[in-house]
Formats: structure tokens, C-alpha cells, sequence
């Protein structure tokens, strides 16, 4: 059985939901196609997705670099990139369920959980 099968026998046929574990957006938009209802990301994916998307998100990064933000405000602002994009690609989902399903939970520092 090929993933895209078992996938979506696990999404048709039981009452699994599963989250994919990328905001690389290749990936996710595979993971929704084989029925993923949210995605799981941290920051180490987070700048992997970021690097593999820098020319389409280049005027967003530029524009969280341009501010010059301390370190940590940088890395929140440049993980914020992915994640709302992430979470727009999962905006069918969450309309589609009445917002049971459709999230984006993304791995943050723990001091500013807020």
C-alpha cells in the first residue's frame, strides 16, 4: 500500500485525524491531499521551511530583518512566516469543519507562551 493510500484509508475509514509535521508548503500541500487536517511545526522545521521558501517569502524576511528586532523577537517574527502561511493553506479545513479542525500549532518559546 502506497502512503497516499494508507493515509487516506486512515482519514476515510477510521476516526483518526492526523496533523502533518512541516509549514514547508510542497509538503503540507501533500499532507492535505492525503487528508491531513492541521499541521505541527518547531523551529527547527520552521527554518528549514524557511530556507527552502526564501525567494517567495524574501520581501516578508526582509521585512522582519529590516527592524532589526533582538534575537528572540527576530526569531518569533521569522517563525510567524511559515506558520501563517501554514495556517492559510489550512483555511479550507477549518471552514470546512466549522473551525474543529484547520490549526497550525507551531513549538515556541515557552517564556513567551502568551
Amino acid at each position: 500500500m502506497h502512503d497516499a493510500d494508507y493515509f487516506r484509508w486512515l482519514t476515510c475509514r477510521t476516526k483518526t485525524a492526523w496533523w502533518h509535521d512541516s509549514a514547508h508548503p510542497p509538503e503540507l500541500a501533500r499532507g492535505l491531499a492525503r487528508g491531513a487536517v492541521g499541521v505541527t511545526t518547531n523551529p527547527a522545521l520552521t527554518n528549514l521551511a524557511l530556507g527552502a521558501n526564501r525567494d517567495a517569502w524574501a520581501a516578508e524576511i526582509r521585512e522582519v530583518l529590516s527592524q532589526k528586532p533582538e534575537p528572540e523577537r527576530q526569531a518569533e517574527l521569522l517563525m510567524r512566516i511559515p506558520v501563517t502561511h501554514a495556517a492559510e493553506a489550512l483555511r479550507p479545513v477549518y471552514e470546512r469543519t466549522g473551525g474543529r479542525q484547520g490549526y497550525v500549532c507551531a513549538q515556541v518559546n515557552p517564556a513567551r507562551a502568551g
